[in-house]
């Protein structure tokens, strides 16, 4: 049923001036119908109620919003709103590829989540987190689910950020590949050469590979000479070595694609170039065979279809009201039914 046929529907039903109060009815919804069709309800101010019939159970919150401050970790923030420890792991989880919860949080960043509670057993698992938002000082970082279960961006841009595998502005030819056991060619010495070097022409553009923050950007290191580090999520982290200028701070967030060197020769090298390290969980991996995010963003009819689909979870991030729709599971309903009834309460 189109998402306008079935709020008309509802407006028949709870017009006020032909609404009998005697009068009982049912409407069951599919839970595997889009979010669109299910937060129309809520979005045109009709509170659906549980019955009084003593033979119907209890009702229980099937959309919630919560919202909440940042003051100390996470964790107990969102508990303090009221979130249920399981949606907080989900929300970490969503956003975990932007950003670093135990580095990045600062006192005052605001959260928000829209949850749908129809799938929580007794014990409170379950349910999934509809749409996310975080409000940091700079920047704010929206997510909402899409039926494909992921999440993305307003803009239709899957999260956990793509990682590019070369991070150079021109091809260049490696010379020398990750080596567990090199022996250098200027100390004779055998260490790890935990990267790939790529010989390049002095001044060579280096663009981010995907979005982070600035851990370190030097000079002069007696070996590295001019270099940059910088923490992409809350699992990798990319170094550049041997620059010739940097064009970054610490400290400072930057987007896939950003400039944030040129290549050098500087500290112990034998030649212009660059090398690049990544690590993932802390331990150094071959850059150019390492497993990689991916995730093109949606475009032309998916991207149509995924905004008119999301448009209601963007609306409900919106609003500064909490809005809840109560229900009431229909025991003779089958699983993949909720059965809604009407109340005296409108």
């Amino acid at each position: 049923m189109p998402a306008n046929s079935f709020y008309k529907a509802c407006a028949r039903l709870f017009d006020r001036p032909h609404r009998s109060t005697s009068k009982s009815f049912t409407i069951k919804v599919r839970r595997s119908l889009p979010a669109a069709l299910i937060l129309s309800v809520s979005f045109s101010k009709i509170a659906f109620a549980h019955s009084t019939d003593r033979h119907e159970p209890a009702a229980f919150e099937l959309f919630k919003t919560f919202t909440g401050e940042i003051q100390g970790s996470l964790y107990r923030s969102a508990r303090k709103a009221g979130v249920s420890s399981p949606f907080i792991h989900k929300f970490a989880t969503i956003f975990r590829h932007k950003i670093d919860f135990s580095k990045d949080l600062k006192a005052g960043d605001r959260f928000k989540l829209l949850t749908d509670n129809s799938l929580k057993n007794k014990k409170g698992a379950g349910g999934v987190i509809l749409a996310a938002r975080l409000y940091q000082k700079d920047e704010i970082h929206t997510a909402v689910r899409y039926s494909d279960g992921k999440y993305y961006t307003p803009e239709g841009k899957i999260l956990g950020s793509s990682f590019s595998r070369y991070p150079l502005g021109k091809k260049g030819r490696v010379s020398s590949g990750f080596n567990p056991a090199r022996k250098h060619p200027i100390t004779g010495q055998i260490r790890p050469h935990n990267g790939t070097d790529w010989a390049v022409p002095v001044g060579t553009a280096i663009y981010a590979p995907a979005d982070g923050v600035i851990v370190k950007a030097k000079t002069n290191h007696p070996a590295a000479g001019h270099f940059i580090e910088m923490r992409n999520g809350s699992r990798y982290v990319t170094r550049y070595l041997h620059l010739s200028k940097l064009h970054v701070k610490e400290g400072q967030k930057v987007r896939k694609g950003d400039l944030i060197g040129k290549t050098g020769n500087t500290g112990l090298s034998t030649g212009p170039h660059l090398h690049y390290e990544l690590f993932i969980d802390g331990k150094a991996v071959d850059p150019m065979t390492a497993r990689l995010p991916t995730g093109e963003p949606l475009q032309g009819d998916a991207l149509k279809r995924f905004k008119k689909t999301t448009q209601p979870l963007i609306a409900a991030m919106n609003q500064n009201q909490q809005e809840t729709l109560l229900v009431s599971k229909a025991t003779s309903a089958p699983d993949n039914w909720l059965t809604l009834k009407n109340s005296d309460a409108f």
